[in-house]
């Protein structure tokens, strides 16, 4: 079987549309020459990909199987188009990267702040949201990568198809503004449980790390009373009333530096799990190998800057 790679192109795209009238604009070809090429594949592999309607297009069983292949083949070919254009120069080319709210700052901000200083002329997408949806946006070959709670993935349905290299783990502090009632207290997870909390979708093993007296009042749902999946703005919520949240330690030791918010060690042990998820069987770039060695370094120096250590033994 000899398969033309434009016929692959024009199966992505259908399939990523459901529509061969938004694919055929994409693609800058007629419809009829679309359906012509899908045709053309249908036959070659002698099965149907597409049940189409007046109203509707939706993959077949084959189609959901297949997909998967082609989009490595695609994908394959654009790492080899962007290596032979640019001669294996790292100064040029491009990354997707999606980051879960915690690792977003600083670990995500201060690795691609070094990285575009290395390398100025390289093209960088940065998408931000749930572990949950950045993870499928990585199955479906949309971001190289992922950076995000490992144990996301671990209860994910996606665990076999993914790889991932763990972060070194940091302290989750508590953050409350400085005239919170809890200011002067001792904290315990009964008093913790008093107050609302602003913060992100609990990862799995964050969740089951709780204290269970804290998880139960604060959290019956699963959820905090306020869900934000964006870290800053759980902190702004929290500097202007008696809501809680909590923050790994290296964010928490840079917005508690004008004095507006207070710090505080959780009971417990509570710790990021981050790491870095890369899909299985996808031929990494160059690009994606020299960001993740760049950010693994910086994991590492942000944890030797903070202390982290020493936070333990003085708290």
């Amino acid at each position: 079987m000899k398969l033309d790679i434009r016929l692959l192109r024009h199966f992505e795209a259908v399939y990523r549309f459901r529509s061969f009238v938004k694919a055929s604009k994409e693609l800058s070809v007629t419809q009829s020459a679309l359906t012509k090429s899908i045709k053309l594949l249908e036959n070659e592999i002698e099965a149907t990909l597409f049940d189409r309607t007046t109203h509707s297009v939706e993959p077949t069983r084959i189609a959901e199987r297949l997909i998967i292949y082609a989009k490595d083949v695609l994908g394959s070919l654009s790492v080899f188009e962007q290596q032979a254009a640019s001669m294996n120069d790292l100064e040029t080319g491009s990354i997707t990267i999606g980051s879960g709210p915690y690792p977003l700052e600083p670990l995500v901000t201060k690795s691609l702040q070094g990285f575009s200083k290395n390398f100025p002329g390289m093209q960088v997408t940065l998408q931000m949201g749930s572990s949950d949806m950045l993870l499928e946006r990585l199955m479906n070959r949309k971001l190289d990568l992922v950076v995000c709670d490992v144990s996301k993935y671990q209860h994910g349905p996606f665990s076999d198809k993914i790889l991932v290299k763990e972060l070194p783990s940091e302290p989750i502090v508590l953050i409350h503004a400085v005239d919170h009632p809890l200011a002067n207290e001792k904290l315990t997870p009964k008093k913790m449980a008093l107050y609302p909390w602003a913060s992100p979708t609990a990862s799995p093993m964050l969740f089951r790390r709780m204290p269970n007296e804290l998880r139960v009042a604060a959290f019956p749902t699963g959820f905090a009373h306020y869900r934000v999946e964006i870290v800053s703005i759980c902190l702004e919520i929290v500097r202007g009333s008696n809501t809680l949240t909590a923050v790994p330690l290296s964010l928490a030791r840079q917005v508690c530096a004008d004095g507006t918010l207070v710090m505080k060690k959780m009971p417990g042990n509570i710790k990021t799990n981050d790491g870095i998820h890369t899909l299985a069987h996808k031929v990494k770039s160059p690009v994606v190998k020299a960001f993740i060695n760049h950010m693994t370094k910086t994991a590492n120096a942000l944890v030797l800057e903070n202390n982290l250590p020493d936070f333990f033994s003085k708290k």
